[in-house]
């Protein structure tokens, strides 16, 4: 476990602070420094090795996955994005209003947008506002925390990266009396229903009772809407798709032919939620050689890369109450596409 100071500076920023008084104002603590890579690598040979092959989604998301989930929010398919800012944007205020005074702990803190709708509407100047962002890359926290804590100068930030797992134990003492949990952008839904429950009780034992979870999640809507989000016209989604054997191929040296492999993304009604997959177009070796692996995929065979699960208020209020919340209440967009629930730890 360690400690890393500021270490990049903002882009694009109008009020200009000192150097040495932003970093008074971050930590970074880095959980599980040693040995990432050789445990990201081996949990990755162990995916491939399956009869059903799996990558980590997190493979998606790198800066140049980050940047096609940004232009995608402008394809009109892709409703996701655009309903989780307009019911950030709309109903942050009246979270705010039912919890008080908090500190924040954002789980997957990636997107600086959705981010700054939480911290305004906590923001009253003068009052001192602690945010704990957990990431999976402390590079990430360094990137966003510059602006962050120049447009708010109340604010200071203690990051988490790494081992989401180690998070409870480094973190840091409260300044205000309650916590806020915050995971958005569906990222529950990246989880199977097992994880879902595991890091749910995991969170419940890390905050106290009368602390606050807030979870926004995609709703389920009609198939049709969901799977052309995530075949769009332009061709994004397949790109950030694809994007996962690029970042193979420069992290690990992988000889992958990308041609080989096309996109695929169906929804699937039984248990309401898209699966996103890369499919073997031809019958092929793949090697990895800074892995020092390789493997066969049939004609056809396919990797999965994603999964999207969709709820509904019943779903999740079954989820919360059985991790140890109760339900206090919840916001949706006009066509309810995407919602904010609200739970408080018993």
């Amino acid at each position: 476990m360690g400690s890393a100071a500021l270490g990049r500076q903002g882009v694009g920023i109008e009020v200009r602070l000192p150097m040495a008084v932003l970093e008074k104002r971050l930590e970074v603590t880095v959980l599980d420094s040693t040995g990432g890579d050789l445990s990201e690598g081996s949990d990755l040979v162990t995916r491939l090795c399956r009869p059903d092959k799996v990558l980590p989604p997190k493979f998606l998301y790198d800066d140049r996955g980050r940047e096609l989930y940004q232009r995608l929010a402008a394809v009109p398919e892709c409703y996701m994005p655009r309903a989780a800012k307009a019911v950030l944007r709309a109903f942050s205020g009246e979270v705010a209003r039912l919890t008080g005074p908090i500190d924040i702990i954002e789980i997957g803190a990636d997107d600086l947008v959705t981010t700054r709708h939480i911290l305004d509407a906590y923001r009253k100047p003068g009052r001192p506002q602690l945010y704990i962002p957990v990431t999976s890359d402390q590079v990430r926290t360094l990137d966003i925390a510059p602006g962050l804590l120049r447009q708010y100068p109340d604010l200071t930030i203690h990051g988490l990266s790494g081992a989401g797992g180690a998070a409870s134990a480094a973190l840091p003492p409260r300044q205000a009396e309650a916590r806020l949990a915050v995971c958005l952008d569906n990222t529950l839904g990246l989880l199977t229903a097992a994880q879902s429950q595991a890091f749910l009780k995991s969170m419940r034992r890390t905050l106290r009772a009368g602390d606050w979870f807030l979870a926004g999640v995609d709703l389920e809507t009609d198939p049709d809407i969901i799977e052309a989000a995530y075949n769009d016209s332009e061709g994004l989604t397949a790109e950030l798709n694809l994007n996962a054997l690029h970042l193979i191929n420069r992290r690990y040296d992988g000889r992958i032919d990308i041609g080989c492999f096309a996109h695929r993304a169906r929804f699937n009604e039984e248990a309401q939620q898209v699966e996103m997959s890369l499919r073997s177009l031809a019958r092929q070796m793949v090697s990895i050689p800074g892995l020092g692996f390789q493997f066969e995929l049939l004609e056809t065979e396919v990797i999965q890369t994603e999964v999207s699960r969709k709820f509904t208020l019943s779903r999740i209020d079954a989820d919360f109450v059985e991790a140890g919340f109760s339900f206090v209440d919840a916001w949706a967009d006009a066509k309810e596409l995407y919602a904010l629930f609200l739970f408080r730890a018993e």
